[in-house]
């Protein structure tokens, strides 16, 4: 895994920035992962105190937080394991669960029942356990994959509980489903604030590149530097599904948004009404990563996932005043830039 100088500077002057999560005590589960380590980087800018869980033999050392160790509260404890959870959730103002077991359409499509699993039996845990510890305040991160594959685009959160998930994230959508079902009874019924985020498909620096896990732009950027002078780009499917892309950034910035403005028990999209389709990524990733002398082969008998799958942010805007603010162009050049500099450090490879 990537360790050392990966992390973005921190600010140490936490006491003179004044806004929503100043001095405010966070647990963030997943907080070692894509997602997570941002987010908990983003906290101690904005002044939070910061409780990461990790897995129990997890060192934090050998993870994206290496350089803001000492800047955050580290537990090593099974998210499954309530009796052990409630005494680390005990007086904190907030949980963000961003924690998730995820992969590729291709990985995904192949192990529906274990998506479900290891994804809702720590969620049922967590929640719990936050319930038990009286937390007052727990964000749910759900997905766009909970909706269906015959939802309209733009898709309204309203789409989010009719019918079944989009066939190939099938399992992975229903475990989020039920978490947001869960969240939303728990706010019933225990007065707990609990807002839900419907993020949509994330990217950027730290995004996973394994070959067998990793989504559509990290494997994309991965082919085109690994392919040969005027070789192929390997694209799965027909290149005419559609989607929205959230860099990094802008993806922790929704879901604080959420937390911080949203609803208890109300789904709200994160995402962007911008999108493109697959065959159009494929020739954005091909500029960043300077391959344009690559073609690009269609693999039809690969799975493509939800044609069109792009989101309303009507709620969030009028709700949170949430915008994404990084294009799809920079954000690839980010990645780009970021992925090279990794495999120039041996950390990862082509």
């Amino acid at each position: 895994m990537p360790v050392n100088a990966l992390a973005k500077p921190i600010r140490k002057d936490y006491n003179n920035i004044m806004n929503y999560w100043q001095g405010k005590k966070v647990v963030v589960t997943g907080g070692a992962g894509f997602i997570g380590s941002h987010m908990v980087e983003r906290l101690l800018r904005e002044g939070a105190s910061v409780t990461v869980t990790l897995r129990q033999r997890m060192d934090v050392t050998q993870t994206y937080l290496a350089p803001i160790a000492r800047d955050i509260h580290v537990v090593n404890v099974r998210l499954e394991d309530e009796p052990s959870m409630v005494p680390v959730l005990k007086g904190q103002d907030w949980v963000l669960n961003i924690a998730a077991h995820m992969g590729g359409l291709l990985y995904s499509s192949k192990n529906h029942a274990y998506m479900f699993y290891e994804n809702l039996r720590p969620a049922i845990s967590m929640m719990e356990a936050a319930r038990l510890a009286e937390v007052p305040n727990y964000l749910v991160c759900s997905t766009a994959c909970v909706y269906p594959g015959d939802a309209e685009t733009p898709i309204k959160e309203t789409e989010g509980f009719r019918s079944f998930p989009q066939e190939t994230n099938e399992g992975y959508g229903m475990a989020k489903r039920t978490q947001e079902y869960m969240g939303m009874l728990y706010a019933k019924r225990y007065g707990m604030h609990i807002p839900i985020a419907r993020p949509f498909n994330a990217y950027g620096p730290r995004d996973d590149f394994h070959f067998d896990t990793s989504h559509v732009i990290p494997a994309l950027i991965r082919r085109c530097l690994a392919a040969p002078q005027s070789g192929e780009l390997l694209v799965y499917g027909t290149g005419n599904a559609i989607r929205a892309l959230v860099y990094c950034d802008d993806f922790v910035s929704g879901l604080l948004a959420v937390a911080e403005k949203g609803p208890s028990g109300d789904p709200i999209n994160v995402g962007t009404g911008d999108y493109v389709t697959i065959r159009e990524l494929a020739e954005k990733v091909m500029t960043a990563t300077g391959r344009t002398d690559l073609y690009i082969h269609f693999d039809t008998s690969k799975p493509e996932g939800q044609m069109r799958r792009y989101a309303d942010t009507t709620k969030a805007r009028e709700m949170t005043g949430f915008e994404c603010k990084v294009s799809l162009d920079e954000g690839l050049r980010n990645t780009v830039e970021w992925f090279k500099g990794e495999v120039a450090a041996g950390r990862l490879q082509i």
